[in-house]
């Protein structure tokens, strides 16, 4: 796989795991440590992009007309759900 598919897996498992919690507006963000993934360079990323907004107290939510913007369907994309898919049939 490659290096750009797994980038997109992984911000796509950040995005997932924050809806999932239910940190998707100010007032329902959530620690980093419930995410349940190791802070990285991607994280960080989607942060200064604005996906992510800090709350205070290594709190976070999830910008959702950022998500949706950052991830607009993208052939990259779509090769990347493709693996996805092909990775949890397993």
């Amino acid at each position: 796989m490659s290096a750009a598919a797994v980038i997109i897996l992984r911000r796509k498992k950040f995005i997932r795991r924050f809806a999932e919690q239910g940190g998707t507006c100010p007032d329902r963000a959530i620690p980093f440590e419930d995410v349940g993934m190791r802070r990285s360079w991607i994280f960080d990323q989607m942060v200064s992009r604005g996906v992510f907004v800090r709350a205070g107290n290594d709190r976070f939510y999830m910008n959702q007309e950022a998500a949706s913007a950052h991830f607009s369907p993208t052939s990259a994309e779509r090769g990347a759900d493709v693996i996805e898919r092909f990775t949890h049939a397993r």
